[in-house]
């Protein structure tokens, strides 16, 4: 790592980066036969905790009183949380295990293991509101029929630009106000979006049934807010129609046929143009949530790298006082801390269980423990 970070041109740090990756691999090798050879002991521990039946429960009772009268409070608390504390990820585990007697090594490793859960137990931003609201607003635009009355307007506004003029009745008018009151599709869409988002998030059962009354309701305020402009219009158009000549309406008629293309014209692009505004608004919303997300992680990643380098330190300082090998385990995380931001990796896993096995194993307590086993057997 040394090599890498004072490397002055690039084959200098691409031969330190193909020894990093060669000692690694060599490191995780040598740490799944570490723990071949230790799953004998895990199991030992297990059932020294546990007991178990028969003649070999006795020996193991008899071990346990040995151990027993020679351990020191942290001996007996270390054999006892072992396994908890070799497997703790959850918070409010790791904080029952940091207020047991254990040795300054062992409690650095599991302040070490508290960082890494802190990090862990962060809760970004959740994407499924707008996933909800998303989906709620596509349902309940289609469950209202809020796109048929905007692409009829649509369609209106088309049709009676092309003959409108030849009716005695204004229709314009109407029509253009009836176009106008659908006009603000992408405005009621997003006030519907929002108010589905809020909906989502503030439903304690069934947030999606929750999101979709949401947006159904605006949207039926739309399609009512609509009809007093359809109505008019509509009811113009009957008027007119009625008053028309023969010779109007054939002309109309033939109009009408004239422009098929442009009121389809106008009809697609209503349409998409509710698809773009749907879009649209789910899209920023996605993003927004997205960019705070990367915000979380990014503070969660920078007090990782500050909490879980310290602890890891520590954890090396308090290994190497108590003449702990282990100690080289979390020197090696720190390394990775200061090369750069880590994840969880060969080593960062491996701390915990380095130094509580090297712990237990060393102590005076397990050496009688084993010195009664190896008695009785005999």
């Amino acid at each position: 790592l040394v090599a890498r970070s004072d490397a002055t041109d690039e084959l200098d740090r691409a031969e330190a980066i193909e020894q990093i990756d060669e000692l690694e691999e060599r490191a995780g090798d040598l740490i799944r036969v570490y723990h071949a050879w230790a799953s004998g002991l895990y199991r030992q521990v297990r059932e020294l905790n546990a007991g178990v039946e028969g003649s070999r429960g006795v020996a193991y009772t008899r071990a346990r009183e040995a151990f027993e009268a020679a351990a020191s409070p942290q001996d007996s608390t270390l054999l006892s949380e072992f396994e908890a504390i070799r497997r703790a990820q959850d918070l409010d585990e790791i904080a029952r295990l940091q207020a047991l007697p254990l040795s300054p090594a062992v409690k650095a490793a599991i302040d070490f293991t508290a960082a890494r859960a802190g990090r862990s137990a962060v809760e970004l931003p959740s994407l499924d509101p707008v996933g909800g609201a998303r989906d709620a607003v596509k349902f309940a635009i289609r469950d209202t029929g809020y796109r048929d009355h905007v692409v009829a307007a649509a369609d209106t506004g088309a049709e009676i630009s092309a003959y409108g003029h030849l009716m005695d009745t204004d229709l314009a008018t109407p029509a253009s106000a009836y176009v106008e009151a659908s006009a603000d599709y992408a405005a009621t869409i997003r006030l519907a979006f929002d108010t589905a988002k809020a909906a989502f998030n503030e439903a304690a059962d069934e947030p999606r049934s929750a999101a979709y009354d949401a947006a159904r309701e605006v949207f039926e305020e739309a399609v009512a807010a609509l009809k007093p402009a359809e109505d008019a219009y509509t009811q113009a158009y009957t008027a007119a129609l009625d008053a028309a000549s023969d010779e109007t309406t054939a002309a109309i008629r033939d109009l009408k046929h004239d422009t098929d293309d442009a009121r389809e014209a106008a009809r697609a692009s209503a349409w998409a143009g509710i698809e773009d505004a749907q879009n649209a608004v789910s899209s920023r919303a996605e993003q927004a949530v997205r960019d705070a997300r990367d915000a979380a992680a990014a503070a969660a990643d920078k007090a990782l790298a500050t909490d879980a380098r310290e602890a890891a330190a520590e954890t090396a300082r308090a290994s190497r006082a108590e003449g702990l090998a282990a100690a080289v385990v979390a020197e090696a995380v720190v390394n990775q801390f200061d090369s750069g931001p880590i994840e969880p990796g060969t080593f960062v896993y491996f701390v915990v269980t380095a130094v509580v096995v090297e712990s237990l194993i060393r102590s005076n307590a397990w050496a009688a423990l084993q010195q009664s086993l190896t008695e009785t057997c005999q």
